[in-house]
């Protein structure tokens, strides 16, 4: 949880990027790094997402 609030105040993100935040934390603590998406810029703010654009 700490990785999404540090990311929700550095990038000044809203509520309304809760979920992507916290999914992209998520797959970094995992080790995923290519994501797909179809909102790829969602994730390409994130250091080490390589968002794949579906």
């Amino acid at each position: 949880m700490g990785l999404v609030l540090s990311w929700m105040q550095e990038y000044r993100l809203g509520r309304r990027r809760l979920l992507d935040t916290m999914l992209a934390a998520t797959y970094k603590a995992d080790g995923v790094s290519p994501v797909l998406s179809s909102n790829w810029r969602d994730y390409a703010r994130f250091p080490g997402m390589h968002p794949v654009a579906i």
